[in-house]
């Protein structure tokens, strides 16, 4: 299958020699390395490895926002090493130590955003790598928790590798269309004049960025469950790109709206955390390895 051959890797991926502590709290350690990707790329990333809870341990594969970071885990580690969870945290293309000077993720140059999409989807996958192959890991209990734009290779990445057990996307949706049309997000904004006054159609769009399309990968996370959790007045991915998303998913499948925008991902009030561990708590802890 094309998707096959776009998001192919060889195995095994290295990885560097030793990581690095820098951060260490009551409940985990917080540690830094870096690996190979394919074209070359070298992926910056954290670690952390909850102190208190006997290993392996289940782990998560983190993909941040738009303009974020890998340092973001920082907030929730703790909560989640609690719990018993490890966390992988990578930098997506053109972010935190991989930003280019003149390069972003959401350009108007179409070709180089559809690139950096895929190039980031493999990084994933070889973070998977990582998590499958450490000593104190259970292979058979890696999950994905997806944020906005980490949210939309989320998707494509848990579609295409069957290692990610359970799946979480938080503020995101799918139909790059109608993000592309409606989001107020600058970056799109942009993206969006730039179609117009160079008289292309959404449908030349669509096409030409087809292969990240999450609508298209969606259907493939099941049977494994998937959590969406999504705020009803976003104006940066549309309520309604994320309706479609859940409507093209197969059970298992949960959607929760918060009464809010974009920002839901930053108000610890609203209690996403929780949800968010209560699904890996019901659907990839309590199923342990052989």
């Amino acid at each position: 299958m094309r998707e096959n051959n776009l998001f192919f890797y060889k195995h095994p991926a290295k990885f560097s020699e030793g990581i690095l502590l820098v951060k260490e709290t009551n409940e985990c350690n917080l540690y830094k390395l870096e690996y190979e990707s394919v074209n070359y790329a070298k992926v910056p990333a954290l670690f952390s490895i909850p102190k208190n809870t006997s290993s392996p341990h289940p782990a998560l594969l983190y993909l941040h926002y738009y303009r974020g970071k890998k340092e973001s885990i920082e907030l929730f580690a703790d909560e989640f090493a609690a719990r018993g969870y490890a966390i992988l945290a990578i930098d997506i293309e053109y972010h935190g130590e991989r930003q280019v000077e003149g390069k972003d993720i959401l350009s108007t140059d179409l070709v180089s955003d559809k690139n950096a999409f895929i190039q980031t989807i493999i990084d994933g996958r070889i973070g998977l790598d990582f998590l499958e192959n450490h000593p104190l890991i259970d292979k058979k209990r890696l999950g994905l928790v997806g944020v906005s734009l980490g949210s939309l290779i989320g998707v494509i990445v848990s579609a295409v590798d069957k290692r990610i057990k359970a799946v979480v996307l938080v503020v995101g949706g799918g139909d790059m269309g109608i993000i592309v049309q409606e989001s107020t997000l600058d970056s799109i904004v942009n993206i969006r004049e730039f179609i117009k006054e160079n008289q292309m159609d959404l449908k030349s769009l669509e096409r030409m960025w087809s292969d990240i399309e999450p609508l298209r990968y969606v259907q493939k996370i099941a049977p494994r469950p998937l959590l969406m959790l999504n705020g009803a007045l976003d104006t940066i991915v549309p309520p309604e790109s994320s309706i479609r998303l859940f409507r093209k998913a197969l059970e298992p499948k949960k959607i929760k709206w918060y009464n809010g925008g974009h920002s839901i991902i930053g108000d610890r009030n609203l209690g996403l955390t929780k949800e968010i561990l209560n699904w890996f708590e019901l659907h990839l802890k309590t199923k342990r390895g052989d």
